[in-house]
C-alpha cells in the first residue's frame, strides 16, 4: 500500500514536471515568435524607410529637371520683361520658393516624427516581451523548486514513517 502510494506520488510529480515543462516550451516558443514577428516589424519599417527615400531622391531629381526647365523659361521670360515687372515677379517668386521650401520641410519633420514614434512603440514591445518572459522563466524557476522541496518533505517524511 505505502509502495503504492509512493508510485502514485512519483507519478504524480513526473506529470506536474512534465506539464510545467511544456508550459515553458510553449511560453518559449510564444516568446520566440514574438521575437520573431518584432524583428519583421523592424525590417518592414526599415524596407518602408528605404522606399521613402528612393522615392523621395527621384521625385527630388524629378523637381530639379522640372526646376531647371523653368528657371531656363522663366530666364527667358525675365530677358523680355521691363526693369520693374522684373523685380516684382522676383519678388513673388522668392516668396513662393518660400513658402514650399517651409511646407516641405514641416512634411519633413512630420514623416521623421512619425517614424520615430513608430520604432519607439516596437522598442516598448519588445521590451515589454523581454519583462514577460524574464517573470515568466522566474515563476516557472519557483514552482519547479517549490515542487522539488515539496517532494523532498514527501520523501522525507514517507521514511521517517514507521
Amino acid at each position: 500500500m505505502r509502495k503504492q502510494r509512493l508510485e502514485e506520488e512519483r507519478q504524480r510529480q513526473e506529470e506536474e514536471e512534465k506539464k510545467q515543462w511544456l508550459q515553458l516550451q510553449v511560453a518559449q516558443e510564444r516568446a520566440r515568435q514574438q521575437k520573431e514577428e518584432f524583428r519583421r516589424k523592424l525590417q518592414e519599417l526599415q524596407r518602408k524607410k528605404h522606399q521613402e527615400e528612393a522615392e523621395r531622391a527621384e521625385a527630388e531629381k524629378q523637381r530639379q529637371k522640372e526646376l531647371e526647365k523653368q528657371l531656363a523659361e522663366e530666364q527667358k521670360r525675365l530677358m523680355e520683361m521691363a526693369e520693374e515687372e522684373r523685380l516684382e515677379y522676383q519678388q513673388r517668386k522668392q516668396e513662393a520658393e518660400e513658402k514650399a521650401w517651409l511646407e516641405a520641410e514641416e512634411r519633413r519633420k512630420k514623416e521623421e516624427e512619425a517614424a520615430r514614434l513608430a520604432l519607439e512603440e516596437a522598442v516598448t514591445q519588445a521590451q515589454e516581451q523581454a519583462r514577460q518572459k524574464a517573470a515568466l522563466k522566474k515563476r516557472l524557476h519557483f514552482q519547479q523548486e517549490l515542487h522539488k522541496e515539496a517532494s523532498d518533505l514527501q520523501w522525507t517524511h514517507n521514511i521517517s514513517r514507521p
